[in-house]
């Protein structure tokens, strides 16, 4: 799911302003969405809180996999962290979102070839 810079406000009400769904800051002029290629899944306010919303994202469905499986402990520990980070992140602290998207792929992929 790639950003893609457009006119943000599509699909809400003219009257409510727009907030990045990390940060919550209001949303002026351009923004960043993530889309799947039929909707739109969300509006960012800078590439930081984009990579933020994949990390999570990642997050949510390795956690799904994992309780799926079985591994129920595992998975809603994914989600613990998954909900600390955004807070975190919402503070404009916390680890490099892009990092964290990494280290859940990689965990990932290893854990499959087990």
């Amino acid at each position: 799911m790639s950003p893609v810079a457009k006119q943000s406000g599509r699909g809400r009400a003219a009257d409510r302003p727009a907030h990045c769904g990390i940060c919550t800051s209001q949303l002026e002029g351009e923004a960043l969405h993530r889309s799947d290629g039929r909707e739109e899944l969300g509006s960012y306010c800078s590439p930081a809180c984009l990579s933020a919303a994949e990390a999570l994202v990642a997050l949510q469905l390795w956690s799904v996999k994992l309780e799926t499986s079985g591994r129920r402990d595992e998975g809603e520990a994914c989600t613990r962290l998954a909900d600390d980070l955004l807070l975190l992140w919402r503070k404009h602290t916390g680890p490099d979102p892009k990092g964290v998207s990494a280290a859940v792929e990689l965990v990932r992929s290893r854990d499959e070839c087990n």
